[in-house]
């Protein structure tokens, strides 16, 4: 007989943990499980391709504002969602989202869950907590000790991970920080499940890279956000290029410091050299076809990106985030300090030393990342 099972997201945006959860459910054996997907905060023109095997369920409009930011709706001047989110940050911290949870469950939920996951930091655990599904499931994405997005909701959110069966982390540093800060014990670590035939397979399709083969291209793909840095990764791309050094560094995404990263490029006359490509559905043709990957994040849970770079065998440079030391290593690429000289010393030795990524090109040739493991540890989670 199969099992039920009920995974709950804030949302599909296009980022890390829709593309982890994306490719666990790729590789469950839907002969033993019946999968549903919560998603509190839907969006109607989602590009996300799930199994279709998978069905999702949208959230109500109270749930709808979860990720929406204050600050935002402020600057944007929407009185109506501004209103609504606040009403909803007044539930969380008083506590009476609990009831509003368990009358809204009860109305929209038919079935008895065997296993409840809740696929993502923050009120994903609240929702899973008040429920009645017969396993409750926590599934930690980020470092908490250098940046909780669910802070002021401390009590509320440490006492539904307490109320979980089982915790799981996508890294080492990811279980640590959330042991640290929220006192949890049984943590179970289990790093993301990548769809290694797929990013081969769609690094090969054509597409019109715009790269000078006559010197150096970088990549970073992420979201033009704060958590990203890519102010830092511009900065040292402009005293790089004004101590006389000529490469390209080429950014795949969008986000909501877009405009920031614009007028700086023109302030710094570095239209020529840092290049803003936009988000592109399909990034990896520009990872496989670049020299070096770049990642410059403030913070990581388990940055995905770098595995999808090794796995086109593209060396890469990254800042100290929670989960590197786990996936990048000195045969592979370097790993820096989070701050702005230390990247700017080690990029700068590289283009000193060409040589250096030809021969971590070459250790990454016999590089494979075995997902194997990591199901058989997601099937034991699910009995």
């Amino acid at each position: 007989m199969k099992k039920n099972i009920l995974f709950v997201v804030d949302n599909l945006k296009l980022g890390g943990v829709t593309k982890v959860l994306t490719n666990l459910l790729k590789n469950l054996n839907y002969n033993k499980y019946n999968i549903d997907l919560l998603v509190l905060h839907y969006y109607e023109d989602m590009q996300i391709k799930l199994p279709d095997e998978v069905n999702i369920l949208k959230g109500s409009k109270i749930f709808s504002l979860i990720d929406e930011n204050i600050s935002t709706l402020l600057r944007e001047k929407n009185i109506k969602k501004l209103f609504g989110k606040c009403i909803l940050v007044f539930q969380i911290k008083t506590g009476i989202i609990k009831n509003k949870i368990i009358k809204y469950r009860k109305k929209s939920t038919t079935k008895q869950y065997d296993i409840e996951v809740a696929f993502g930091d923050g009120f994903p655990y609240l929702y899973t907590a008040y429920g009645n599904s017969k396993k409750k499931v926590s599934w930690m994405h980020s470092d908490v000790i250098i940046k909780d997005y669910s802070a002021r909701y401390f009590k509320r959110i440490k006492k539904a991970l307490s109320m979980m069966d089982i915790n799981v982390a996508v890294s080492d540093k990811v279980a640590k920080a959330y042991q640290t800060r929220y006192e949890i014990k049984n943590i179970e670590v289990i790093n993301n499940i990548m769809d290694t035939e797929e990013i081969i397979e769609k690094s090969n399709l054509i597409e019109p890279v715009p790269f000078d083969n006559n010197q150096l291209n970088f990549i970073s793909v992420g979201r033009l956000d704060y958590s990203k840095n890519y102010e830092m990764l511009l900065n040292v791309t402009k005293h790089l290029i004004d101590d006389g050094y000529n490469f390209k560094v080429y950014i795949v995404g969008d986000g909501s410091e877009k405009k920031k990263l614009e007028k700086n490029i023109t302030k710094f006359k570095m239209e020529k050299n840092f290049i803003l490509l936009g988000r592109k559905d399909n990034p990896y043709p520009y990872i496989k076809n670049s020299d070096i990957f770049l990642l410059s994040s403030r913070y990581e849970g388990l940055p995905t990106v770098i595995l999808e770079a090794l796995i086109l065998h593209v060396p890469c440079i990254s800042t100290e985030v929670a989960g590197i030391y786990q996936i990048l290593n000195k045969s592979y690429g370097i790993i820096t300090k989070n701050d702005e000289q230390d990247f700017y010393l080690n990029l700068k030795n590289v283009l000193n030393n060409p040589e250096k990524i030809k021969k971590m090109k070459n250790n990454l040739l016999n590089y494979k990342y075995d997902n194997k493991e990591l199901i058989n540890k997601i099937e034991e989670i699910l009995k």
